[in-house]
């Protein structure tokens, strides 16, 4: 049984390079028995890119390099900030396998942890269960932070996937990547490559532009896996891995693409505008009408490629153009379910390539079978396109994995198996289904059921840890943590005082005995308008105690550690008494409603953005302007 990571570091920059400070594998209190893991060549460069033009801190981003044997390693890179005097970390884990959602949850934790206790003792706690736990299914591990032992749940998504719980890019990244490519016809052409496992390289100057830009694409793959390398900027020390006679997506800036000497490589230039064919090996089909074969030489700037065309509107590629062109002119945000509805539409449904025979002893995979029903359905382009995928391994590892689950009986949870469990693979519905999928309570109706329970008695303005100890077990399982705070903090935007007041009791209660990422969540909640902030401007005291209470252990995790390691917690909250709400006039809060995602019911939850993808080093209050989607939030003034 393999592990679910092979390694955890932390890496500091310095000026003459970046160095790895700490490594799970060398600590004393490791329990591993594989401490001979040797790190790639050059894996610091890859996790601490050198400074550069528009790059934010802490961002995270993934890659995918060879150790060296033959074997793919996946990396989780995430910026981690203990104290603003301190220099920042940069975490890094690395996998067997690409389970990215299970990968960020742990770099996530790791944070937490180290946040409230530097030590790295609970950390090394933490790293060691989950090293030593099984994961047929869902990983289920126990460990205690403080106190007694908790069970943690990671429920079970399928490899590579990059759904709605973490990784998800911001917004901006959309339109940033529709105005770089200036038309669908050259995201088309882009995908295509992509989808035939070509070698891919983004050439621009802003780190930041490539490392998103990158998981939206591996994103658009969706539910295909793409399992060869990945590194979002690749580092001058490690120019010759885009040498490699294998498929590759990479990034690059503008000078060391200079020095680079590559052919059979497809080269989009985002700054120039433009995508460069140089001495490609053949030819290939793509999905873009004025653009059926890609050339193999040229240059051909993005306009010259052309809008796409539907005419026939009855078609699911038609209806796909349609919706892409609208994408692009109008609703960036709706790149992605666009582009995941139509492959979703060619490959989700299992019955189409999956055949069961005695003679071949159960399931087995058909593509012959699968393209010959597929042709009568199909545009002449949409199957000659899908004839040239279904030869690439990228496909065939997909079927085979479906095929792994279907005999396991795997209960895997995402967006893909939502359109699955509809079983209706028409373009148009699973469109619609996606949009749908702006949280994940249609898959946790249950957690939602317990958030909605604390508010049932209309007369209720005080709750206590009994009433809130189901809401403090759900923090422990991933998937619950997220839905739980989002759906308590949209609360604080209630017209309501005593729902309000109840929300921030029971956050208050969520730090002092949930799991530890709750603090980090709502680090982030707070960092993206100030809402506690606000409310310690209101009228009554039971809020403004209750928002107190939360900034206070926003701003000292440590403190909050004490609190808890000193089993002082059920005496503290003994003493603590939130006061009483009387019954008045409404007090006007202010507007919530820009703060809301303008697709899903919550503005950027949680469990789906970069954590920490903040302007540390900027000390001005945050404001509140007009563009729900500003990337410019700092920590707020009162957390320094």
């Amino acid at each position: 049984m393999t592990s679910v990571f092979d390694d955890v570091l932390l890496l500091e920059r310095h000026d003459d390079g970046p160095r790895v400070v700490w490594r799970y594998l060398s600590d004393p209190a490791c329990v591993s028995g594989n401490n001979n893991f040797s790190l790639p060549y050059g894996l610091p460069p890859i996790c601490v890119p050198g400074a550069a033009k528009g790059q934010r801190r802490g961002a995270e981003f993934t890659f995918t390099i060879s150790d060296g044997r033959s074997r793919q390693l996946y990396g989780l890179v995430k910026q981690v900030a203990l104290k603003p005097e301190t220099p920042a970390l940069v975490a890094c884990i690395l996998g067997p396998k690409p389970l990215y959602v299970w990968l960020a949850w742990i770099l996530r934790l790791v944070h937490a942890r180290l946040l409230h206790d530097p030590t790295k003792r609970t950390t090394m706690s933490l790293l060691n269960a989950i090293r030593s736990a099984h994961h047929d299914g869902p990983l289920v591990f126990a460990d205690s932070f403080v106190g007694d032992l908790k069970t943690y749940t990671f429920p079970l998504h399928p490899p590579g996937a990059f759904g709605a719980r973490a990784l998800e890019p911001h917004i901006l990244n959309y339109r940033a990547f529709t105005t770089k490519l200036q038309t669908p016809s050259a995201l088309l052409v882009l995908l295509s490559a992509l989808l035939l496992e070509q070698r891919v390289l983004l050439v621009h100057d802003e780190h930041d532009l490539l490392t998103g830009l990158c998981h939206l694409l591996l994103r658009l793959l969706s539910p295909l896996v793409w399992k060869h390398m990945l590194i979002p900027v690749l580092p001058i020390e490690l120019l010759h891995y885009a040498s490699a006679p294998i498929p590759y997506l990479l990034g690059m800036t503008t000078s060391v693409y200079k020095a680079a000497k590559l052919s059979n490589v497809l080269v989009f230039h985002l700054d120039a505008g433009n995508v460069e064919f140089r001495d490609l090996l053949g030819a290939f089909p793509t999905l873009c009408d004025e653009f059926p074969s890609a050339p193999t030489s040229g240059t051909v700037p993005f306009e010259r490629l052309g809008t796409p065309i539907y005419r026939d509107s009855t078609s699911a590629l038609s209806a796909f153009r349609r919706d892409l062109l609208h994408a692009f002119e109008a609703e960036p945000e709706t790149l992605e379910t666009c582009v995941n509805a139509l492959l979703y539409h060619l490959f989700a449904d299992a019955s189409s390539f999956l055949r069961s025979s005695a003679k071949q002893g159960g399931a087995y995979v058909d593509l012959p079978g699968y393209l010959a029903a597929r042709r009568p359905l199909d545009t002449p382009l949409l199957h000659r396109f899908v004839t040239a995928v279904a030869a690439t391994p990228m496909l065939q590892a997909y079927c085979s994995d479906r095929l792994a689950g279907l005999r396991t009986r795997d209960t895997y949870h995402g967006p893909l198996y939502v359109c699955i469990q509809g079983k209706d693979f028409h373009y148009a519905q699973l469109r619609r289904n996606l949009q749908r999928r702006s949280t994940q309570s249609q898959e946790y109706p249950q957690v939602t059921q317990l958030v909605a329970g604390m508010w049932t008695q209309s007369d209720r303005f005080h709750v206590s840890l009994a009433d809130v100890r189901p809401l403090l077990d759900a923090t422990y399982h991933m998937d619950h943590c997220g839905i739980v705070i989002d759906m308590l903090w949209e609360r604080l935007g209630d017209a309501n005082d005593s729902t309000v007041a109840t929300a921030l009791q029971i956050l208050v209660y969520l730090m002092l005995d949930g799991c530890e990422i709750v603090t980090e969540y709502l680090r982030l909640k707070e960092c993206q308008r100030n809402h506690c902030r606000i409310l310690k401007r209101h009228g009554f005291r039971g809020i403004v105690h209750g928002a107190t209470q939360l900034l206070d252990f926003m701003s000292g995790p440590e403190r909050l550690y004490t609190i808890r390691t000193s089993n002082s917690t059920t005496q503290w909250l003994s003493r603590v008494t939130f006061p009483r709400l009387e019954l008045k006039q409404r007090y006007a809060l202010p507007a919530f409603g820009d703060l809301h995602h303008s697709v899903g019911r919550f503005y950027q939850p949680v469990h789906s953005v970069d954590l920490l993808n903040l302007h540390l080093d900027e000390r001005k209050a945050v404001a509140c302007p007009h563009d729900p989607f500003d990337t410019t939030a700092t920590y707020p003034q009162h957390w320094r």
